[in-house]
């Protein structure tokens, strides 16, 4: 299928809140790592369970399907 497009949801330290259960990923550049997220969530590295690149400062993109409105 074709890849997803994905939307600035937060930035490094910042919590933010998806509708339902959404992939969301955290990173910079080309280095991310993502998990599913339902609800809340904390753009952090103890939330994501790394630091996919150190030293820069990060955010959180949440993969918008086509199928998902953005409140």
């Amino acid at each position: 299928g074709a890849a997803p497009a994905w939307s600035k949801i937060a930035t490094d330290g910042q919590t933010f809140g998806v509708s339902g259960t959404q992939t969301v990923r955290y990173g910079s550049g080309s280095a991310w790592t993502s998990r599913s997220v339902t609800g809340d969530g904390q753009c952090t590295n103890d939330y994501f369970g790394n630091d996919p690149i150190v030293g820069v400062v990060k955010q959180c993109e949440v993969a918008s399907t086509g199928s998902t409105a953005m409140r």
